[in-house]
Order: structure tokens, then sequence, then C-alpha cells
């Protein structure tokens, strides 16, 4: 395997070092993205907190409003039902009414025929009965005469008959007005029914368009509910798209801090890599300089040895330097 050189580590780790970076922007934006996303999902859920509520107000108003149409409707079917009770007591009197009236024309034509009877003269039937008993006292206290008797008889006989027609005519007059009385009581109590039918006949037509207006409301009321139901469902539409990208954001994020790790690990390797090339560097230099200071030491204990041989007084650093690169050996 060819070695790598230093350029070739400082090459990679620029390039893996770029694409870190470029990875951890990434990674901002999408950390980024997804606060922004949870910001908007907060939001959203308090819209639809906000519309959950509006719903339950609309329906507890639309439940409202039809429980008063149902009291109206209630109210309405009592009214109907007075209504109907009203126009077949109405109906009855009125045939009532007819049936008096029929009475009363049935009355007069009796007092005709009886006032026919009688010629046509008025009768006093106190009067009639008086004059019965003169005729018979007269008749009691009159000799006897049958052809007397027989007048008084027939005369006696007729007052009667005037007598019980006067009755009958007193009765029949009182029977009339009794019964045209009956009529007027009837006649009124049927105005009192008319204004009565007149009032509830109003009072219906009053909550008809109570409950009109109600029924109007209700739909409006439902309409509304149907929006808010529509903006719930697109709420949450958008709800769950936003939960879906987050989860693809996040699958996305983890993806790239895997990549991340995986190239920072590669990093790491090249730097030990360095470090191992740059301490290997540093023994090899390390040698060169013990070589260098080594060779420089033989030349000057060479220099110093050569004037040890001509006789020459040496320091006794020059003898430690003798000693020290193995000319001189202890003991000599």
């Amino acid at each position: 395997m060819a070695l790598i050189s230093r350029d070739e580590i400082l090459e990679n780790v620029r390039n893996l070092s770029q694409e870190l970076n470029n990875i951890e922007m990434e990674i901002n934006a999408i950390n980024a993205n997804i606060d922004a996303k949870r910001k908007e999902l907060d939001e959203i859920r308090r819209q639809l907190a906000e519309i959950r509520n509006k719903i339950e107000g609309k329906r507890q108003q639309i439940q409202a409003l039809r429980e008063e149409i149902r009291r109206i409707n209630d109210r309405r079917g009592v009214l109907v039902s007075r209504l109907r009770d009203l126009k077949q007591r109405r109906m009855t009197i009125t045939n009532d009414i007819q049936q008096l009236k029929k009475r009363i024309s049935n009355y007069r034509s009796i007092q005709k025929m009886v006032n026919e009877t009688t010629g046509g003269k008025p009768m006093d039937k106190e009067r009639l009965k008086y004059l019965i008993e003169q005729l018979e006292f007269s008749y009691e206290t009159s000799p006897s005469d049958p052809q007397r008797d027989r007048e008084f008889i027939r005369a006696i006989a007729r007052l009667e008959r005037e007598v019980n027609a006067a009755e009958i005519l007193e009765k029949l007059s009182h029977r009339i007005s009794e019964t045209q009385q009956r009529i007027q009581e009837l006649k009124k109590e049927r105005d009192d029914l008319k204004n009565d039918i007149q009032k509830v006949v109003e009072e219906l037509i009053k909550l008809k368009d109570v409950v009109n207006e109600a029924k109007r409301k209700l739909e409006y009321y439902i309409n509304e509910l149907k929006a808010l139901k529509d903006e719930r469902e697109l709420l949450k539409q958008r709800r769950d798209e936003i939960k879906r990208s987050i989860l693809e954001l996040i699958g996305k994020r983890k993806d790239l801090r895997k990549k991340a790790g995986e190239i920072r690990s590669e990093i790491n390797k090249y730097n030990l890599l360095l470090k191992a090339l740059e301490m290997s560097e540093r023994v090899s230099l390390e040698k060169s300089r013990d070589q260098l200071a080594k060779e420089m030491l033989m030349r000057r204990a060479e220099e110093i040895y050569e004037r040890f041989r001509r006789g020459e007084r040496l320091s006794f650093e020059e003898i430690q330097i003798l000693y020290e690169a193995g000319i001189l050996r202890e003991g000599e």
C-alpha cells in the first residue's frame, strides 16, 4: 500500500471539513425549518382549539334555537287546537241561533193561527176570566131557562176558548221573548268568540313569523357550523402535512448527522495519521539533529586531539569533549 503524503492528508482533511461544514449548515437550516414548522404547528393547534370552541358554541346556539322552534311549534299546536275548538263552538252557536230563529218563526205562526181563531182582536186574559165568572154567577143565580142556559153555556165556552187562546198567546210571547233573549246571548257569545278567534289568528301569524325567522337564523347557523367544520378540516390537513414534513426533516437530519459522524471519524483518522506523520518527522528530525551534533562533536574532538598530540595544553572542557567523542577512555 502506497504511503500518503502530508499534502494529501491535509487536502483530504480540508475537503472533508468543507463537506462537514456544508452538512452542519444544512442541519442548521433543517433545525431552523423544524422550529418554524413547530411554531406553525403550535399556531394551527391554537386555531384548532379556537375553532373547536366556536363549533361547540355554534352547536349550543343551534340546539337552543331548535328548542325555541320546538316550543313555538308546541304553542302553535295549542293555538291551532284552540282555534279549531273556537270555530266549532262558533259554528254550534250559529246553528243554535238558526234553530232558535226557526223556533220563533214557528211560535209566530202559531200566534197567527190563534189570532185568526179569535178574530185577531187583542184579548185580556184577566178580563175574560172576570166575564166568565160573571156569566157563571148569572147562570147560577138566574131562573132556569133551557134556551138561556144553552146561551150561557155557549158564551162561557167561547170565553174559555178565548182565555185558553190568550194563555197560549201569553206563553208564546213569553217563549218568543226568552228565545230572542237567548239569541242575543248567543250572538254576544259568538261576537266574543269572533274576537277570541281573531286574537288566536293574530298570535298564530306572529308565531309563524317568529318561527320563520328562527328557521332562517337556524339555517344561517348551520351554514356557519359547516364553514367552521370545513375550516377545521383544512387546518387538520395542514397540521398533518406539517407533522409529516417535520418527520421527514427529522429523518433527513438523522441521516445527515450520521453522515457527519462518519466524516468526523474520517477526519479523526486523518488527524491521527497526520499526528503519526508529524511524530515520525519529529523523530527523524531529532535523529538528524543528533547525527549532526555528533558529527560536529567528532570534528571538534579531532581538532582538539590534534592539538593534544602536538602537546598543547587542553582545557577541562576540551578534555571532556574528547571523552564524549570516545577518543579518550576513562583511565587514560
